[in-house]
């Protein structure tokens, strides 16, 4: 595949999912500040995402985190495993801004 031009709402959103993955519940404005999204569009993206399912609003507060669901975007990195139960999130950078994805137990 050629490089080209990356689509930015797509890096957007992938900021905005990055940001939640990693820091876990965010405010709308700290959300923005971590992903370094402008608040507008850190609004839409987190709508859009509460809306997939990705992310959602803790009850009784103005936090976002995200859901099991975000585990899915790794099934093919896993072997086709989205079985939330045996993959653990781990929001420590790997150095290119990525959140690093590991088995339960490894």
């Amino acid at each position: 595949m050629e490089k080209g031009v990356p689509i930015r709402a797509i890096t957007r959103g992938l900021a905005v999912l990055q940001a939640v993955n990693q820091h876990g519940s965010l405010t709308m404005m700290e959300i923005a500040q971590s992903s370094r999204v402008p608040y507008p569009t850190a609004c839409r993206i987190v709508q859009t995402l509460v809306h997939e399912g990705m992310l959602e609003r803790e009850p009784g507060r103005k936090t976002y985190r995200a859901t099991s669901s975000v585990l899915t975007l790794a099934s093919g990195f896993m072997g086709g495993s989205s079985d939330a139960d045996t993959i653990r999130m781990h929001p420590r950078n790997n150095g290119n801004g990525a959140s690093q994805l590991r088995a339960a137990g490894t």
